[in-house]
């Protein structure tokens, strides 16, 4: 699906914002950002979901929102890039001590979760909102903290806190329409930031030193490897390692192949040659 086709308030909108130190010998008062880009080296194949419940408002199918390239420069959105780990001790420097931001709303309306990829902090409220008039069941299933199944509606606005983070991000699965839904990130800190329309991300006030930066998308999962300012990069699979210095900082442009990203089509593709 390309971005062209949605709204543009449909490109995920981070409500809160980890890496793993290689070293905490450095003066952590110093500070970095860090820009970077993911683009597409395909052409996306627009998908669908089947609707099986309130057809007479969603109608039988609806846009895909899991795969989102923009066709001016194939930007991928909803890519999230955070540092290692998302979940910190007590006396980690990096720990977010910010109460301010308390809240994040994910809004539902018309089978459509916005924002897609929700980040909020440990201890913070993630609430659910009804535009349609309809009835959803978002499910959530995290690792660490307690699962949450319950009805939201226009006049029934539900609200979740989380008491912990959690180590990968978490599904949200609408049981009364299966195949709708978003995701959830529950972090410790504020190190992490999700690619926009245009495929770019930012993060600032990062400490100086090496960090273990984990690259992420619901249709991959982990990245693992990619095509970086025109070479080619393979990581493991608790990050890459950017060194941030203070000042500004570049993850670079990475690039994605279909196999990636659209296995299953990229497979049909190779049959075809």
């Amino acid at each position: 699906m390309t971005i062209s086709n949605i709204a543009p308030y449909s490109v995920a909108v981070i409500c809160m914002f980890s890496i793993h130190a290689m070293t905490f010998g450095e003066d952590m008062t110093e500070k970095g950002s860090l820009v970077g880009k993911v683009l597409a080296n395909f052409e996306p194949v627009g998908q669908t979901i089947e609707v099986l419940a309130d057809t007479n408002v969603l109608g039988q199918r609806i846009p895909d929102d899991s795969l989102l390239v923009n066709k001016n420069n194939k930007g991928i959105a909803n890519v999230v890039i955070w540092m290692r780990p998302l979940e910190l001790k007590e006396d980690d420097p990096r720990l977010s001590k910010d109460v301010a931001k308390k809240q994040c709303t994910i809004e539902i309306d018309k089978g459509h979760f916005r924002p897609h990829i929700a980040v909020v902090k440990a201890g913070s409220t993630l609430s659910f909102s009804v535009k349609d008039g309809l009835s959803y069941i978002p499910d959530l299933f995290p690792l660490r903290d307690q699962k949450w199944i319950s009805e939201v509606s226009a006049t029934n606005i539900m609200n979740r806190k989380f008491v912990v983070s959690e180590p990968m991000p978490v599904r949200v699965e609408c049981g009364r329409h299966p195949g709708l839904g978003s995701w959830v990130i529950v972090s410790d800190h504020d190190f992490i930031a999700v690619s926009g329309e245009n495929g770019a991300f930012a993060l600032e006030n990062i400490p100086t030193g090496e960090w273990e930066w984990v690259l992420w998308h619901e249709r991959s999962g982990i990245i693992q490897e990619a095509v970086i300012d025109g070479k080619s990069e393979k990581w493991p699979k608790h990050g890459r390692k950017v060194r941030i210095e203070n000042g500004n900082n570049s993850f670079g442009e990475v690039l994605l192949k279909r196999d990636q990203i659209e296995p299953k089509q990229a497979a049909k593709e190779g049959e075809k040659k």
